[in-house]
């Protein structure tokens, strides 16, 4: 997955997510992409991610980056089916006071995982029995290969091949199998008329 972008407007605080789906990640995920705030006019503070999951409101203190705020979405994000996020920055003291930008929320869809807590239970069989089990049906299966074992000794095999009738077993000569030797100028001859 990409890095999640979402445009902020400095000015009006509206926020709008710059893709065209709104998924944030996968459910546990941790630390594959960055969650950016990006402003199209940069105010200075120290910023917080604040975000709610099924009622639940928590927030994070950003990285600021030349282009806005971003944090590294990490699992305790995506523990939900969706979660909002807005942008919290928290400006230097004026005299009339600490200003405080907050940008308008947008809701990000989390993708279902198994997330499994368990191992298999023993009911089912480990993938070692299950690997012994497939290595014992193919011994049986190309067990007829020889006398019953795979020894990897040639001649053992059955149904070696032939050629003109006479079985490819131990040495054999041109001779043997029908066959006549040429010379390397007959040879030559033959390549030339191809």
């Amino acid at each position: 997955m990409n890095d999640v972008v979402i445009d902020v407007n400095a000015k009006t605080g509206f926020a709008n997510l710059r893709r065209f789906d709104n998924i944030i990640g996968n459910q546990y995920q941790n630390l594959q992409n960055k969650l950016k705030f990006e402003m199209n006019e940069l105010i200075n503070g120290v910023a917080w991610l604040e975000y709610q999951i099924d009622g639940k409101k928590n927030y994070a203190l950003m990285e600021k980056y030349d282009k806005g705020y971003q944090i590294d979405i990490k699992s305790c994000l995506l523990t939900g089916s969706h979660v909002e996020v807005d942008l919290k920055i928290t400006e230097e003291e004026t005299p009339d006071g600490v200003p405080i930008f907050v940008s308008t929320i947008i809701d990000l869809r989390v993708m279902k995982t198994i997330n499994a807590e368990d191992e298999e239970p023993e009911e089912y069989p480990s993938w070692f029995e299950s690997a012994n089990k497939l290595l014992n049906e193919l011994k049986e299966t190309i067990g007829n290969l020889g006398e019953g074992e795979l020894t990897g000794d040639y001649e053992k095999m059955i149904n070696l091949p032939q050629i003109n009738g006479v079985t490819l077993k131990q040495n054999k000569s041109f001779s043997d199998l029908g066959m006549n030797e040429i010379t390397n100028i007959e040879l030559d001859e033959l390549f030339k008329n191809i």
